[in-house]
């Protein structure tokens, strides 16, 4: 006689093992970036930072030649890229952010939405500032400003 419901409990330890394993997933990715923010913020006070850990599959090294692998090489970079940053899209409160701020100037984040409203930048958002604030997190991210305290900011 066989016995009942024996893949019914394997398929259940299956799902439990793969959301498991997805929530373990998911707070690595934020300590992955927590990490990477005080990286950036040791980096910005002339500090080095600890060096990263290879989170690769695990398994054999390869242990084969080392140096450049034979055959036609690469094409250069785009010249977009070479000359720095992309530039944002015209009108978009990043590009206002960038016009607000004056080179060598240490600038808060509520400073800078005040100056972005001065300047014309239309919105109805009731958080501006909150916006303000995470637009340029992203820029110190694409390489436009660099941070240099808890919610002040300078360009690059």
């Amino acid at each position: 006689m066989a016995r009942k419901g024996k893949g019914a409990g394997t398929a259940g330890a299956v799902q439990g093992l793969n959301a498991a394993r997805s929530a373990l997933l998911a707070q690595r990715d934020q300590l992955d970036r927590r990490i990477g923010s005080l990286d950036e913020m040791i980096a910005d006070f002339g500090g080095l930072a600890a060096p990263a850990v290879n989170r690769g599959k695990p398994g054999p090294k390869s242990g084969g030649k080392r140096g450049p692998k034979p055959g036609p090489k690469k094409a250069a970079a785009p010249a977009a890229r070479a000359g720095g940053p992309k530039p944002p899209r015209r009108g978009s409160l990043k590009e206002f952010i960038l016009g607000a701020m004056k080179p060598d100037q240490v600038a808060r984040v509520g400073h800078i939405a005040d100056a972005v409203v001065k300047m014309g930048y239309k919105s109805d958002n009731k958080t501006l500032a909150k916006s303000t604030g995470i637009a340029m997190a992203e820029m110190v991210r694409s390489k436009h400003l660099r941070k240099v305290g808890r919610g002040r900011f300078k360009l690059r």
